[in-house]
């Protein structure tokens, strides 16, 4: 009885753990979920380390502070354009009807050049500060998304790594579980005890796997939010 409470007890848990993570995934991805076979076929394919890496200066918030630094250098490109040396061209024409009839024409060319502007020289400054501390920040961002990147991608690999040498352990498990009960049933060298250890020695190996696998799923998925997002891997 106690045994059978205790499945039951993990069996809901599970369940509980699938549903926080349809929700999780329909924040990302939307309402329409793909198959769960189709979902759990993907998440337990961990990307190469090195294509999370190229694709972390991709990612939105990266994108976001390059926006930012090229817009305050455009500025100053505009800002230093205004101080360049303006050249104009002026030519007139007239002419007086009469008696005499008269024509003139002039022309002349004007230079302009701005030699000195406080106002210019502090924007252009500040500017040239905004941008130097955008890409700095976005320096930063994306480091810091490169590290955490490899930090998970080690984990789930840690996780499927478990999950194989459970799977070798389940086999042993399995064969003794069998030889047990088959002693127990035809030859009576076994208590009952044996066996229900046996079973409980297989079903706790058994659970281990199913959790292994899950924290490889929820790394992969942790994994593709950091880069392009998970809407972007599932489709």
């Amino acid at each position: 009885r106690k045994t059978q409470q205790q499945a039951e007890l993990s069996r809901d848990q599970s369940l509980s753990q699938k549903r926080l993570a349809e929700v999780r995934l329909r924040r990302f991805v939307g309402n329409d979920l793909p198959p769960v076979e189709g979902i759990t076929s993907v998440m337990l394919d961990t990307p190469a380390l090195d294509d999370l890496l190229t694709m972390a200066a991709r990612t939105s918030d990266v994108q976001q502070l390059d926006s930012q630094a090229d817009a305050m250098d455009s500025y100053v490109r505009a800002i230093l354009d205004g101080q360049k040396p303006q050249l104009g061209v002026l030519v007139a024409a007239t002419k007086s009807g009469g008696a005499g009839n008269s024509r003139s024409m002039s022309g002349g060319v004007t230079v302009s050049w701005q030699l000195f502007n406080a106002a210019n020289t502090y924007t252009t400054s500040s500017a040239r500060k905004r941008a130097a501390a955008a890409r700095l920040q976005r320096d930063d961002v994306l480091e810091a998304r490169k590290n955490r990147m490899a930090e998970v991608h080690e984990q789930a690999e840690h996780a499927m790594q478990r999950a194989r040498q459970i799977v070798e352990i389940l086999h042993n498990s399995e064969l003794v579980r069998n030889f047990t009960l088959q002693q127990w049933q035809q030859l009576g060298r076994r208590s009952l005890f044996d066996v229900m250890g046996a079973e409980g020695d297989h079903y706790n190996m058994r659970v281990q796997y199913v959790d292994a696998l899950y924290d490889t799923q929820q790394s992969n998925a942790l994994l593709w939010s950091l880069g392009l997002g998970l809407a972007v891997h599932l489709q």
